[in-house]
């Protein structure tokens, strides 16, 4: 069993650090990447198919929650939610002509303080 807070010390162990390859002088991890790792992690347990499956079903549970209007917290690694953004009146850079920006709704992520200890 994987217990949720071991992986994120894995994930960001010095050992991700030094095999994490960098765009633009920023650290990325691809999806392939963090499936092995995932595979890693778990050993003999699982395949990479099984840690891919698994990865992608997380994911989609986070966007069925978020879709659905709702919060997904993950204690110590974060919370995804839903913000409602109000119309408002915007300018344009070009002509510098006043454009109505009508109301939206977009997702927020809030760092968990274990994820942020970590990283920081």
């Amino acid at each position: 069993m994987l217990v949720i807070g071991d992986f994120f010390f894995y994930y960001l162990s010095p050992d991700w650090i030094e095999t994490t390859k960098f765009t633009k002088g920023v650290k990325t991890m691809n999806k392939s990447e963090l499936v092995e790792k995932i595979k890693t992690i778990c050993g003999d347990k699982c395949s990479k198919a099984c840690a891919e499956r698994a990865l992608n079903n997380v994911l989609l549970a986070i966007m069925e929650g978020v879709r659905d209007d709702k919060s997904v917290q993950l204690i110590g690694f974060g919370t995804f939610s839903v913000v409602r953004r109000a119309a408002r009146t915007g300018v344009n850079p070009k002509t510098h002509a006043k454009i109505q920006i009508p109301a939206s709704k977009t997702v927020k992520f809030k760092v968990g303080s274990m994820f942020k200890s970590l990283a920081s």
